[in-house]
């Protein structure tokens, strides 16, 4: 090897790192030191005998804990959770999970472990860590579209976890918000006379999609490209720009994340098969024992606010109201994060007591 050669190998070794390594930026007081009263970790725990990530922010670690579920299935935050949480931060211990085949968390994932029921007990699971890890009675969750599916669904069984829930881009029915979003976009091509659209969505069929993954594919693929997804955006650039900004992610992390996605919603149907078009909300005239609120995008073209006017019309809860942002779509957590943040911490001020109630030293680890 020449000696020339050699001298690129610190910049080589600098690029390697940079593409493998990965941190949060601790808190700082008004000297510059690092907070001892914050919380700023990014670290895996065991989930169901899958190693899964968790970014744990917080600017007092006594504040309540807000668990954050994605959306998707396999469309992690972590990586996006900079842009849009900063307040929040001031207010709760925010903890983004990326569920297992997504994210971070994507690497060794069981193909044969993406079901619906591993999901919802990895969701409990993770509710009864974070109670016992903080020493907390209860937390809050909030759900997004796919993770809302879970949320509510962790709401109902198991209320005594929670000081509320909340619902973003709350799945209701899917086949009916499938539907919905299909016409949209069926309608858009027909105006614009797009040939190509046409053919493809006349080539999937209506939903329910013979091929589940495939036809939401090319669904979700002329629904990004008519705004349906982002106001004013025809694709994921945002994300992606807000991805390769993240200190949180690294390069092999952003592949984990594009090789996520797909691989989550193809395995998840094909091991639910039949059932996988049956994933419902529950029935909201069974009622819930917690607080229900959601917050939906005026324009959200994914999950539609006319299911959850509807849905909210007929449950049946202690306290439960539905919040619409103006201008906003399916992602308004990101787009729209000070108005987002706002009703969340509206809610955190009508649904917490005074004092949070920890739990004596000692006490048993919340029950499963």
């Amino acid at each position: 090897m020449r000696l020339s050669h050699l001298l690129y190998f610190p910049f080589i070794l600098v690029l390697f790192l940079q593409a493998c390594s990965t941190r949060t930026e601790p808190f700082k007081d008004s000297a510059g030191r690092v907070d001892s009263e914050a919380i700023a970790f990014l670290e895996p725990v065991d989930l169901g005998g899958s190693r899964q990530w968790l970014l744990i922010r917080g600017a007092n670690r006594s504040n309540p804990v807000l668990l954050f579920l994605h959306g998707g299935p396999g469309s992690p935050y972590i990586g996006l959770a900079h842009t849009f949480q900063s307040e929040l931060e001031k207010h709760f211990v925010v903890v983004q999970w990326d569920q297992r085949g997504s994210g971070k968390s994507f690497p060794n994932t069981l193909p044969a472990s993406m079901t619906v029921d591993q999901f919802h007990a990895d969701t409990h699971e993770l509710v009864l860590l974070l109670r016992q890890r903080f020493n907390r009675e209860k937390i809050y969750l909030l759900g997004h579209s796919w993770g809302a599916f879970l949320g509510l669904a962790e709401a109902k069984k198991h209320p005594e976890n929670l000081y509320a829930y909340i619902g973003a881009g709350q799945m209701i029915d899917l086949v009916k918000q499938e539907q919905l979003s299909h016409d949209f976009v069926t309608a858009r091509a027909k105006a614009e006379n797009n040939k190509k659209a046409l053919k493809q969505l006349n080539e999937i069929g209506y939903p329910p999609y013979r091929d589940a993954a495939k036809g939401m594919e090319v669904k979700y693929s002329w629904l990004w490209e008519y705004g349906g997804m982002i106001e004013g955006e025809t694709g994921p650039f945002p994300f992606v720009k807000a991805l390769l900004k993240a200190k949180e992610y690294s390069l092999l992390d952003i592949g984990r994340f594009v090789r996520g996605m797909s691989f989550s919603l193809q395995q998840l149907a094909d091991n639910e098969g039949g059932n996988f078009w049956r994933l419902k909300a529950p029935d909201p005239a069974t009622g819930f024992q917690v607080p229900i609120f959601f917050i939906t995008g005026e324009h959200d073209r994914v999950t539609p606010a006319v299911l959850i006017a509807g849905y909210e019309n007929a449950l049946k809860a202690p306290m439960k109201q539905s919040f619409i942002l103006k201008d906003a779509g399916h992602f308004a957590f990101f787009t729209d994060p000070q108005k987002f943040s706002a009703v969340v911490i509206d809610i955190l001020d009508r649904t917490h007591p005074q004092r949070d109630r920890t739990l004596p030293s000692g006490s048993p680890a919340p029950r499963k």
